[in-house]
C-alpha cells in the first residue's frame, strides 16, 4: 500500500485532534450543566439549610484526588465513563427523589435524595479530574505549536464549563422559580444533561478520534520523585536536578491554587447568602447573582484570547503565565475585601 505523504498525516492528525477536542468540551459542557445545576437546585430548595450544598461541595472536590489517582493507574477513558455512570445513576435517583416525594412541607432530605448525591459527588469526582487531562493528551498527535494549541484548547475548554454553568444558574434556577412546589422538571434538565454528556463523550470513542495511547503518570511520577531526592554523582547530577526543579516548580504552583480556589469558591457560598439580603429586582432570586461569575468569564476569554493576546505578541509582549495568574489574583482578593 501506497503510504501517505507526511503533510496529509499530519493534516488528518490536527482534524481529529480537533473533533476530539470538541467532544470532550461538549461532554464537560453538559456534565457542568448537570453539577451546576444540583448546586442551583438545592440552593433554592434547601434556602434554610445551606450546609447541604456546602458540604457535596467539599465531598465532590475531595473525590476528584482519588478520581485522579485511579485514573493515573487505569485507562483514564474508562474512569470517565464509568464515573459518568455513576453520575447517570446518582442523578437519576435525585429525579426519582422529586417525583416521588416532591416538595416536602419541612424542607427534609430524603434518603433518595442523599444516595443521589453521594454518587453525583463520586461521578464528579472522576470525571471533572480527568476530562481536562484526556483532552490534553490528545495533542500528542498533532503536529506544529503544541504548547500553543493546548493553551487554545484549555482556553475553550474553560469557556465550556462557564457556559455550562451559566445555563445551568439561570436555567434551572428559573424552572424551579416557575413550579417551586415541584422540583422534577429542574431534576429532569439534570439528568439529561448528565445522559447527553455520556453519550458525546462516547461518540469519540466510537468515531475513532481519542488516542488510544495514554502516558504513564505513575512513572513520570516516579521520574520526579527519584530527581527530586536523588543525589547521584557528578556526570548524573544533570538529569535529576532538572527534574527537581520541574517538581518544585509544580509543587509552588500548587501551593498559589490552594489559597485562591478557597477564596474562587466563595462564589459558590458566602456570595449568594449575601445576595439574599440585597435588594433584587422583581422575579430576581439571589442564586442568579452567581451566575455574573460565569458571564463575565464568557466575555472574558474570547476578549483576551481574540483581542488583548494577539496584540501584546503583535507588539512584543509576551505575559507568562504565572505572570497573568498574579494580576488576576489580586483582582479577585480585591472583590473578596470588597464584599
Amino acid at each position: 500500500m501506497p503510504r501517505e505523504p507526511p503533510d496529509a498525516v499530519g493534516e488528518e492528525g490536527n482534524k481529529k485532534v480537533w473533533r476530539s477536542s470538541l467532544l470532550i468540551c461538549l461532554s464537560e459542557l453538559f456534565e457542568r450543566v448537570a453539577y451546576y445545576g444540583i448546586l442551583a437546585n438545592m440552593a433554592q430548595r434547601y434556602h434554610d439549610q445551606p450546609n447541604i450544598s456546602w458540604v457535596f461541595m467539599a465531598v465532590a472536590y475531595i473525590l476528584t484526588f482519588i478520581g485522579g489517582w485511579l485514573a493515573d493507574i487505569f485507562n483514564r477513558f474508562w474512569i470517565i465513563l464509568t464515573s459518568l455512570f455513576i453520575y447517570m445513576v446518582g442523578t437519576d435517583l435525585l429525579f426519582m427523589s422529586s417525583h416521588l416525594g416532591g416538595q416536602s412541607p419541612d424542607d427534609s432530605v430524603s434518603g433518595l435524595y442523599v444516595v443521589g448525591l453521594t454518587l453525583v459527588a463520586i461521578g464528579t469526582g472522576g470525571s471533572k479530574s480527568n476530562l481536562g487531562l484526556f483532552g490534553a493528551q490528545q495533542y500528542k498527535t498533532s503536529d506544529g505549536e503544541v504548547k500553543i494549541k493546548l493553551r487554545n484548547f484549555f482556553h475553550w475548554y474553560y469557556l465550556s464549563i462557564n457556559v455550562g454553568g451559566t445555563i445551568a444558574v439561570l436555567g434551572v434556577a428559573s424552572l424551579y422559580n416557575f413550579y417551586p412546589l415541584d422540583p422534577v422538571y429542574g431534576n429532569v434538565v439534570i439528568l439529561v444533561s448528565v445522559v447527553l454528556s455520556s453519550i458525546v463523550f462516547v461518540l469519540g470513542r466510537i468515531g475513532n478520534f481519542y488516542d488510544p495511547q495514554q502516558d504513564s503518570t505513575r512513572e513520570l511520577l516516579r521520574r520526579n520523585a527519584a530527581g527530586l531526592f536523588h543525589n547521584g554523582t557528578s556526570r548524573q547530577q544533570g538529569a535529576p536536578q532538572q527534574s527537581r526543579a520541574k517538581t518544585l516548580k509544580l509543587m509552588l504552583i500548587f501551593a498559589t491554587l490552594i489559597p485562591y480556589y478557597a477564596i474562587y469558591s466563595q462564589t459558590q457560598t458566602t456570595y449568594p447568602l449575601q445576595s439574599d439580603r440585597l435588594r433584587m429586582p422583581y422575579g430576581w432570586d439571589g442564586i442568579y447573582m452567581s451566575a455574573i461569575n460565569s458571564v463575565t468569564i464568557l466575555l472574558m476569554i474570547p476578549f483576551m484570547v481574540i483581542i488583548v493576546y494577539p496584540r501584546l505578541t503583535a507588539k512584543g509582549v509576551k505575559l507568562a503565565p504565572m505572570t497573568l495568574m498574579g494580576m488576576f489574583s489580586r483582582l479577585r482578593c480585591c472583590s473578596s475585601c470588597s464584599a
